[in-house]
């Protein structure tokens, strides 16, 4: 409780030195006036601002893998999948609050502003996978493909930003800020596709360090995946053959 009181006292006295009164937020004008279902379906959706393109390792399971972890690690009190669990729930709080607000896409900002701390739970569920690779061959398709839509995000934020958007989604007064919402071909993280953009040295020197890291990072789960997809293979095969030769055998 105490942080809490701590917390509103600092605000206020922020409110109060910037604008003349502690009751002064600065949001006078501001409204929750985007109806929730669209505000929700469009933080999580969006092309230009969606989680589920931004954020991805949020789609990943790994109650198991972090139970299996837990159990390997002697002596440790702390309850990991219990500490994602808030993290989860604190996001899904934020993601219930931002739905309604009527620039619930946090403005003329790189990616969903609001929500920048759903890559801490993100990014903790992407290294568990990557860690607990003795799991179905599903699940490590899935987080293949998770992990190299984030090592896109990571390029993509660092390198392109908006450079090529701002002519369209800023020009007059915003008149145009959906195609960067919703139209893939303006949302940030597909742009680069769509129009082409020079790269200094540093720039790429930077898209190869991280293209080096990301392939040591998923160098184990990618040799676990091929072993699995072979295996996969050599049963299809010895079923192949064996209704072939149960066919000849009946003729």
């Amino acid at each position: 409780m105490l942080p809490l009181i701590i917390s509103i006292v600092l605000i206020m006295v922020e409110a109060w030195w910037r604008r003349g009164s502690p009751f002064d937020s600065g949001y006078k004008n501001q409204t929750f006036s985007t109806p929730f279902l669209l505000g929700l379906l469009s933080i999580l959706f969006s092309f230009g601002k969606g989680l589920i393109f931004f954020t991805p390792g949020l789609l990943l399971p790994i109650k198991g893998s972090l139970h299996k972890i837990q159990k390997q690690i002697r002596g440790s009190e702390l309850d990991f999948y219990a500490v994602y669990s808030l993290w989860v729930n604190f996001l899904i709080g934020l993601i219930i609050i931002y739905s309604s607000w009527w620039a619930w896409d946090g403005g003329w900002f790189w990616g969903p502003r609001f929500f920048l701390f759903a890559s801490i739970p993100a990014s903790f569920a992407l290294a568990v996978r990557l860690h607990h690779t003795r799991t179905e061959l599903r699940f490590n398709l899935l987080t293949l493909i998770v992990f190299c839509l984030s090592v896109w995000v990571g390029i993509n934020g660092a390198i392109f930003d908006q450079d090529t958007l701002a002519k369209v989604c800023v020009a007059n007064h915003f008149a145009q800020i959906y195609l960067c919402q919703y139209v893939p071909a303006f949302s940030v993280l597909w742009r680069p596709f769509m129009v082409h953009e020079s790269l200094n040295r540093t720039q790429i020197f930077y898209i190869a360090y991280s293209v080096i890291v990301a392939i040591y990072l998923a160098a184990p789960i990618l040799k676990v995946t091929v072993q699995q997809i072979a295996e996969v293979l050599q049963i299809t095969n010895a079923k192949r053959n064996n209704s072939a030769g149960g066919s000849e055998e009946t003729c």
